[in-house]
């Protein structure tokens, strides 16, 4: 029985203990290192996302005022814990849209809400006067000084256009 152990090709005997633990040794170093990086990118995401939908949002009523050539209201507010931001977008009294978003904070300067509106062109303010630019900051509820790309300011010029960039955490 040992002479037939002695033809068989190396690959066919199996894997040793050794060689076993030294795989799994390798495999929880490199887990070690990349989960930390994992969870940075799940958060950095986080706020993209969320700073994709503030965006959309205020996107979408600028052009509905255009689209019914009249003013529509949008209310960004920030929810009672500081875990979280939800926008509405009315027209006079109607709901157009609206959405509620935790585990990113958003920075009203001070305000718990705030209210602004598109006019018929797109600018912000109604009846052909230009209202104030509206500056938001979106971060996450763990951001640290550290974090690259976990806060994002937010800029609607008074032309209605909309700004975004990544700011590092204060």
């Amino acid at each position: 029985m040992n002479r037939q152990r002695e033809f068989l090709p190396y690959a066919a005997r199996g894997v040793t203990l050794l060689e076993l633990m030294a795989v799994i040794a390798i495999v929880a170093i490199l887990a070690t290192i990349a989960i930390p990086s994992f969870s940075e990118i799940i958060k950095n995401n986080r706020v993209a996302s969320q700073n994709n939908e503030l965006i959309a949002i205020v996107s979408f009523a600028r052009s509905e005022a255009v689209r019914r050539s009249g003013g529509i209201d949008v209310t960004i507010s920030r929810e009672a814990n500081p875990q979280g931001w939800s926008a509405e977008v009315y027209d006079g009294t109607d709901l157009l849209r609206s959405t509620v978003n935790t585990r990113v904070e958003l920075d009203l300067g001070g305000d718990t809400d705030r209210t602004f509106a598109f006019n018929s062109r797109g600018y912000l303010g109604t009846a052909g006067v230009f209202g104030a630019g509206q500056v938001f900051t979106l971060r996450h509820i763990n951001c640290t000084p550290e974090s690259i790309r976990q806060q994002r300011l937010i800029q609607i010029l008074p032309s209605g256009q909309i700004l975004s960039s990544e700011q590092p955490c204060e």
